[in-house]
């Protein structure tokens, strides 16, 4: 009987470690709060849900250059502020279940990828909303009404293509103002994987900095998990660690480059990715689908290059989180290393 009972607590835990998975992480990343999938019905097909952006491919090119010859460049998109709501744009159907979908379809021609930010989400009780691309491979979501920010928006990570379908699930009473979309960014280098393939901006780093997984990283395999790589108000990326206050009340602060994080508007919609990494030294690429969205910022410096933001959520126990250390003593340490998303890059250090 005991015996018995011992195997009814362990698989007890089991489902429960198990439901804490499934309310943490699902393909799309960020903090997902069950498994459905999108409707994805027959109009996602056709171009009466679609909506076009389109920017100076002169400037693409520029930023590109950019890119590819100034060492640290982080720009890999440029952005089009848009206004877009079930009342002015896409189609509200309705599926065999009787239930109010809408759909929108945006496309910018030779986008590696894109990424919106919703300028308004006040999501109702029951309500979801998916973003994906049109082949269905990559999957954002579902949000819901678990993911309102009190501030109202909400960035979204990067769908690889140059299409993205927004299926949003409404429910009654029926308000087009609940979600809108501020801002959509075209992705000109190549920030998702797909498939097999690299994120292009794997072993984008200098041959100084090596995989965190390497020799080198041996005696720092707690404390890079403080280090985190952040894409910016849709456009930037950057690294950032977390840090605890001299009370240790384990509060999510993380420090920044303050050319990364500018504004109070960039720590709001900027993306918070942790554990990306290779798995073993020169590995491949690593993943990308722990995230967070949105933090307030707290103090920032421009002489100095320097921003604090907090965190809306604490990390997940399964995004592995570790609040850094730090010291004001002014005494000059005898070595010193860094761990960081180098022109964001899987992590690495260098001694």
């Amino acid at each position: 009987m005991f015996q018995k009972s011992k195997i009814i607590r362990y698989i007890n835990r089991l489902i429960f470690f198990a439901g804490l998975l499934a309310l943490s992480l699902n393909a799309g990343s960020q903090i997902v709060y069950n498994k459905n999938l999108p409707d994805a019905g027959k109009i996602i097909f056709s171009d009466s849900i679609l909506e076009e952006i389109s920017f100076d491919s002169s400037n693409i090119d520029s930023l590109r250059n950019i890119f590819y010859t100034v060492p640290g460049a982080s720009t890999f998109a440029v952005k089009c502020d848009v206004d877009y709501n079930p009342q002015n744009s896409g189609v509200i159907v309705e599926n065999k279940s009787g239930e109010r979908i809408w759909y929108l379809k945006i496309r910018s021609e030779n986008a590696k990828s894109l990424n919106i930010i919703f300028r308004n989400y006040r999501l109702l009780k029951g309500e979801e909303v998916f973003v994906y691309d049109k082949n269905i491979q990559s999957v954002k979501g579902p949000f819901t009404w678990m993911n309102n920010k009190s501030w109202g928006s909400l960035a979204v990570m990067p769908v690889a293509g140059e299409e993205v379908i927004i299926e949003y699930h409404m429910k009654a009473p029926v308000d087009t103002r609940r979600l809108e979309i501020g801002q959509v960014a075209h992705d000109f280098i190549g920030i998702n994987r797909e498939s097999l393939s690299k994120d292009i901006y794997y072993g984008s780093s200098q041959p100084c900095n090596v995989d965190i997984n390497c020799d080198s990283g041996e005696n720092w395999q707690v404390k890079k998990n403080s280090v985190v790589r952040i894409i910016a108000g849709g456009t930037e990326l950057g690294s950032g660690f977390m840090v605890n206050n001299t009370r240790q009340e384990n509060i999510p602060f993380v420090i920044t480059a303050n050319h990364v994080i500018r504004t109070p508007e960039d720590a709001l919609n900027s993306i918070y990715v942790f554990r990306y990494e290779s798995p073993y030294c020169e590995g491949p690429d690593g993943l990308t689908e722990y995230s967070l969205t949105g933090a307030e910022m707290m103090a920032e410096d421009v002489n100095t290059d320097f921003t604090l933001v907090r965190l809306d959520d604490f990390p997940p126990v399964i995004y592995k989180p570790y609040l850094a250390g730090w010291d004001v003593r002014g005494v000059t340490p005898a070595r010193t290393v860094t761990i960081h998303h180098p022109s964001g890059d899987v992590k690495k250090i260098s001694t």
